[in-house]
C-alpha cells in the first residue's frame, strides 16, 4: 500500500501533465491555420502526455483505495482465484486464418502491480500450460518458453504446439521450430501433455532414430501430422509408461514410436485424414491395444483390408467407428471382439449415399461378443432393405438407448422393432429391454413407422405384458421436428398421432417435451 507522499507526488504530476496538454491545444489552434503540416510534432507530444495521464490516474485512483478487497486477500486465497484465470489448453486449432493468439494470463496477471507479480512469479502452478505458435515470432516464443519452463519449477507440464502456416519450403518452416523444440526437449521429462500439429520434418527432432525418448510423467499425447511423407525407420522410441490417451491421424508409420506403449493405451482417437502410410500394419498395432477402454476410428477411403484375424480388445467399453463410401469396412467389422462394449457408434460418412449390403452385418461378430452393450448409435446409414437392420437389432438384444440419425428410410430401421401385434402375449420384440429413442433427420416416410413404433412400445397401447419377463415399454422418445425434410402436413400427422400416448412416455422435441405449452 502507498503512503500519502506518493499520492501527492502523483497528483501534482498529473495536473502539471494536464496544463502542458492544455497549452498544446491552445498552440495547436493558433498554428492551424498557418502551419498545418507540421502538426505531427504537437500531434506526437500531444499523445505521449495524454498516455501518462490516463497512467497517472489509474495509479491515483488506486492509490486512494485503501481497502481495496484483493489488498486485503491472503496470498494463498490470491492464488486460488488466479488459477481461474489459468490458460486453458488449445484445441489445435490455431491455423484458422483469424485466430486471436493472446498474452498467456500469467504475464497480464504479473503486470497489476508489485504484489500480484511477486505473488504469479512465486506460484509455479500458473505457468504449467504453455502454448506456441513458433510461426508467428519464433524468438518471442523461444524468450516466453524460457519464462514458463523457469517460473513452473518441477511442475507437471502440459504443452501444446500449434501449427506452423508459414508459407514457403519445408526447410524454413524447420528453421522456426526447431529452436523452439531445443527449449522444450530438456523438460520432456516432466511433459504431462504434448499435443502438436508438427511438421512432419521436425519429428526426427523429437523421436531422434535409434533412441529412447523418455517421458515418464506424459499420459495425453497428441500427434496431428500429415505423414504422407513419413518414413517408419527415421523415429526413436517413445518411453512413457504412464501414457493412456493418444490422438493421432494415422497411428501406422509410429509403430517403432509406439510399440511399447500400445499397451498401456485406454483411450486411442484416429481422426479423418486422406491416407494412413501402412496400413497393413493397423490390425496388429490395434491388436496390442490390450487395455483400451475407449476407440474412435475414422477410416480413410483409400483403404483395404483383407480377411482378418480376430482382434480381441477386452477392456473396451466405448467405440466409434466412421468410414467412407469408397472404404470396405466388413474385414475390420468382422474381426472387432469386445466382450465389455457398452457404447458403439457407427457412422457412414457419405450419407447421400447408400450403405453396401452386408456392411452392417459384419458387424455380428462384435455385437455377439458384447453382451453388455447398452447403447448403439446409427448415424447416415441407408439401407435398401430391412433385412440388415433386422440382424443387426438380432444381434444387440440388451440395447436400452438407440439413436438413429440421418439415416434416409428411417422406417427400415423401425420397422424391425415394430411388434405385429403389441397386444398379444406371444409377440416378439427385437431388443426388448429398449427404453430410450432418439430419431433426427427425420423424412415424410418416416412419420407413420414412427407413430406405429411409439404406440406398440408403449404400456398404454398395450393391455398385456410380453411373456418375456425382460420385456420393458419405452420411457423417452426425442424427435427433431424441425428437420427440413419434414413438410407442415407431416408434421401435423405425426404429432396428432403421438398425443394420445403422451401420458405414457417422455416425448421430446428440439425445445423439450413436445406437448408442453409454451413457456
Amino acid at each position: 500500500m502507498s503512503s500519502s507522499p506518493d499520492i501527492l507526488h502523483d497528483e501534482q504530476r498529473l495536473d502539471d501533465i494536464k496544463r502542458r496538454l492544455d497549452d498544446l491545444e491552445r498552440g495547436k489552434s493558433l498554428l492551424f491555420l498557418l502551419l498545418f503540416p507540421r502538426l505531427s510534432p504537437f500531434q506526437i507530444q500531444h499523445d505521449a502526455l495524454a498516455s501518462q495521464s490516463a497512467t497517472l490516474a489509474a495509479n491515483v485512483a488506486a492509490r486512494r483505495v485503501k481497502n481495496a478487497p484483493m489488498r486485503t486477500l491472503l496470498p494463498e486465497i490470491c492464488d486460488i482465484v488466479f488459477a481461474y484465470c489459468a490458460d486453458p489448453e488449445c484445441a489445435l486449432d490455431c491455423d484458422i486464418s483469424d485466430c486471436v493468439f493472446e498474452q498467456p494470463s500469467p504475464v497480464v496477471l504479473a503486470s497489476v502491480c508489485c504484489r500480484w507479480r511477486a505473488m504469479v512469479y512465486n506460484n509455479p502452478a500458473l505457468w504449467t500450460t504453455l502454448h506456441l505458435r513458433p510461426d508467428i515470432n519464433s524468438p518471442a516464443e523461444i524468450t516466453r518458453a524460457r519464462l514458463f519452463l523457469k517460473r513452473s519449477a518441477n511442475m507437471p507440464l502440459r504443452v501444446t504446439i500449434c501449427p506452423v502456416t508459414l508459407l514457403g519450403d519445408p526447410r524454413s518452416i524447420t528453421a522456426c521450430v526447431l529452436p523452439v523444440l531445443s527449449v522444450l526437449i530438456p523438460h520432456f521429462g516432466r511433459v504431462q501433455s504434448l499435443k502438436t500439429h508438427l511438421s512432419i520434418e521436425t519429428l526426427p527432432d523429437v523421436f531422434p532414430a535409434a533412441q529412447d525418448v523418455l517421458m515418464p510423467m506424459l499420459q495425453e499425447l497428441s500427434l496431428l501430422v500429415n505423414t504422407s511423407h513419413a518414413s517408419a525407420s527415421l523415429l526413436g522410441r517413445l518411453q512413457a509408461r504412464r501414457l493412456q490417451v493418444l490422438h493421432v491421424c494415422d497411428i501406422t508409420p509410429f509403430l517403432d514410436v509406439l510399440d511399447d506403449v500400445l499397451p498401456t493405451l485406454k483411450s486411442l482417437v484416429i481422426t479423418e485424414c486422406r491416407s494412413w502410410k501402412f496400413s497393413r500394419l493397423f490390425p496388429n498395432m490395434l491388436a496390442k491395444c490390450s487395455k483400451l477402454q475407449s476407440c474412435s476410428i475414422t477410416f480413410p477411403s483409400t483403404l483395404f483390408f483383407m480377411d482378418l484375424e480376430p482382434i480381441e480388445l477386452p477392456e473396451l467399453r466405448s467405440l466409434n467407428l466412421e468410414w467412407p463410401f469408397l472404404f470396405e469396412p466388413s474385414p475390420i467389422f468382422r474381426a472387432l471382439r469386445a466382450p465389455k462394449l457398452l457404447s458403439l457408434r457407427i457412422t457412414h460418412l457419405s450419407r447421400q449415399l447408400v450403405v453396401p449390403i452386408h456392411t452392417l452385418s459384419s458387424l455380428k461378430g462384435l455385437l455377439r461378443s458384447a453382451a453388455q452393450l447398452q447403447f448403439l448409435a446409427i448415424t447416415g446409414c441407408n439401407l435398401l432393405t430391412q433385412d440388415e437392420a433386422t440382424r443387426l437389432f438380432e444381434d444387440s438384444p440388451n440395447i436400452r438407448r438407440l439413436e438413429i440419425n440421418n439415416c434416409s428410410r428411417g422406417d427400415r430401421f423401425l420397422l424391425p422393432l415394430t411388434p405385429d401385434n403389441p397386444r398379444d402375449i406371444d409377440a416378439v420384440w427385437l431388443c426388448p429391454k429398449l427404453t430410450h429413442v432418439t430419431i433426427t433427420g427425420l423424412q415424410d416416410s418416416d412419420v407413420r413407422p414412427v407413430i406405429n413404433f411409439a404406440k406398440s412400445r408403449s404400456d398404454i397401447m398395450a393391455t398385456t405384458v410380453p411373456a418375456n419377463p425382460e420385456c420393458k415399454f419405452l420411457e423417452e422418445l426425442a424427435l427433431d421436428t424441425n428437420s427440413q425434410h419434414l413438410n407442415r402436413q407431416a408434421k401435423l400427422l405425426l404429432l396428432s398421432g403421438l398425443f394420445g400416448i403422451q401420458r405414457s412416455l417422455n416425448i421430446l422435441g428440439p425445445r423439450g417435451n413436445l406437448f408442453s405449452p409454451p413457456t
